[in-house]
């Protein structure tokens, strides 16, 4: 038999903690950017906080735009070859995804008031569009469970249990709006949990001896959207020596993800269930920075970023089915559907950042160091005006720390060599890594990613003619994830509980980048 149920939530309504509309992998994820620039910016690491003369370290440090001399106008392409690779219990899965892109446009305007001398020497102004985030990416984790692994109905179970609920609470209409997890709604009304008494239940995959061996499980992951930024800038430069600058970021947000994730059993039992996650917002940030050169070839650049305020809504959808070799039952499969709800919305706030960085200037190259510090214990959520942060974001998360180094030497006056490097610690602290706690997800989307660290490695070139110059980029950005299909559970010794232990994945992502600058001085 199979029995097959779906639901579509565009709720906002009563959750707990333990339903939030956002929890707190989904806070780390929307709150994170990508290193995203021109080509010169990104063959050079981005380590651009104390150089400035490009529009896209105008978003990093906005000082940049008050070391320009001349005005300018500038835009990049892209050609991206995102490859996952995730290997589960010996079993290796890769996916592949090409994407061209638009990554920004930009104009920057020159008031010069004098030619030399001290004093206050130009106002610059800025209007650029930068692409800072690409959540682009397909990814499939498969394999043979092994013979601890549990299953995700028994997680549903475990959970379900322990908030001692009444199966006529799973199984009311209102059931999405009470207050009770989606996922055991989900997980109660797609039969893939059974109900018992004392308000404990199991899962449906069972037989005397407790659950059924697993035989193997695949979970499918698309991912689509971007995070873009219009930033308006404006410097000064005085004597030659101090540049400072201010921004206003306002930045626009999508994200889509569809899952599908599967178990087979002995007997050839199974479940399928299906989720698709739609997030939209709006952002505003403000950006603070000076450039100070003590003499004419070393700089220092100092930047403050403030948190990006973001108004957001979200939308979900699930279904899930099951086969049931074991039984006889030949009924009508229960169905619910299309239950519409007003549109849920929440409010983030990212955290802030300090960047400082310091540069070198030598006969026909330069080199340049920057250090990136982001707190992302410090993320928030609102709805309704009232604090929903994460309950345990701030003890899950940490700072984050960001290395970035890249130089240039001019072969000629119009041709130059760059390389660059830049590599980002995880914010996520070890007991999480290591899976001794308990996640949260939201909605009724189980899976998530651990992130364990990115590296970026770049080369690239520029030829200058005239007023016209030419930058083209290689880029590998290269990182490292354990892909969790649903959370570990600890039952602390309790008799009445199992402890629940997934089969966990390790995933490399490495997105191979070629970018082409043109822009005009004039």
């Amino acid at each position: 038999m199979k029995k097959y149920i779906a639901i579509s939530m565009f709720v906002l309504g009563v959750a707990t903690t333990h339903a939030q509309l956002i929890e707190e992998m989904d806070a780390l994820n929307y709150s994170r950017t990508q290193l995203k620039g021109t080509a010169r910016y990104m063959s050079m690491g981005g380590a651009f906080t104390s150089l400035g003369g490009d529009i896209s370290s105008t978003l990093q440090n906005p000082a940049g735009v008050a070391v320009y001399r001349s005005s300018e106008i500038a835009t990049t392409l892209g050609l991206n070859f995102i490859n996952t690779n995730t290997k589960q219990e010996g079993n290796s899965t890769s996916e592949n995804r090409t994407k061209f892109s638009f990554d920004n446009f930009g104009y920057i305007g020159t008031s010069k008031l004098k030619n030399s001398g001290s004093g206050l020497m130009n106002w610059n102004f800025s209007a650029v569009y930068n692409r800072l985030h690409s959540f682009e990416r397909n990814y499939v984790s498969e394999g043979n469970a092994g013979k601890t692994a549990s299953s995700l109905t028994d997680y549903m179970a475990q959970k379900t249990s322990q908030l001692d609920v009444y199966e006529s609470d799973l199984n009311s209409g209102n059931a999405y709006r009470n207050g009770i997890p989606w996922l055991s709604v989900l997980g109660y009304q797609g039969y893939l949990i059974n109900g018992g008494n004392n308000n404990f239940y199991s899962s449906a995959f069972q037989d005397a001896q407790g659950l059924l061996p697993i035989k193997k499980t695949r979970l499918e992951v698309s991912e689509r959207g971007r995070v873009d930024e219009y930033n308006f800038a404006l410097g000064f430069n005085y004597s030659n020596m101090f540049y400072a600058g201010m921004n206003l970021g306002i930045t626009d947000f999508y994200y889509n993800q569809d899952t599908y994730y599967d178990e087979l059993f002995d007997g050839s039992d199974g479940f399928g269930l299906a989720n698709n996650v739609r997030v939209d917002g709006t952002g505003v940030n403000v950006k603070l920075g000076v450039i100070i050169r003590p003499d004419y070839r070393w700089r220092i650049g100092l930047a403050y970023h403030s948190p990006t305020f973001y108004d957001m809504s979200t939308s979900y959808w699930a279904e899930t089915d099951y086969f049931d070799n074991r039984s006889n039952d030949t009924g009508t499969p229960g169905t619910m559907s299309g239950e519409e709800l007003p549109l849920s919305g929440f409010s983030l706030q990212t955290p802030q950042k300090l960047l400082v960085g310091t540069s070198y200037i030598f006969g026909k190259g330069l080199i340049s160091f920057d250090y990136e510090f982001c707190d992302y214990s410090t993320i928030k959520v609102k709805r309704n005006g009232f604090d929903d942060t994460p309950r345990y974001l701030s003890e899950d998360f940490k700072g984050s720390h960001a290395i970035k180094i890249g130089g240039e030497y001019n072969l000629s006056p119009a041709f130059a060599l760059r390389a660059g490097y830049a590599h980002f610690t995880s914010p996520i602290e070890d007991k999480v890594k290591k899976g001794e706690v308990e996640v949260f997800t939201s909605g009724t989307v189980p899976n998530y990613t651990i992130d364990k660290g990115q590296n970026y490695f770049s080369l690239g070139f520029g030829y200058k003619y005239q007023n016209m110059f030419v930058d083209m980029a290689y880029v590998l950005h290269s990182q490292s994830e354990d892909v969790y299909p649903f959370s570990s559970f600890s039952a602390d010794g309790d008799p009445n509980y199992d402890d629940v232990t997934p089969t966990v994945s390790t995933m490399t992502t490495n997105r191979n980048s070629v970018l082409l600058t043109l822009g005009f001085k004039f």
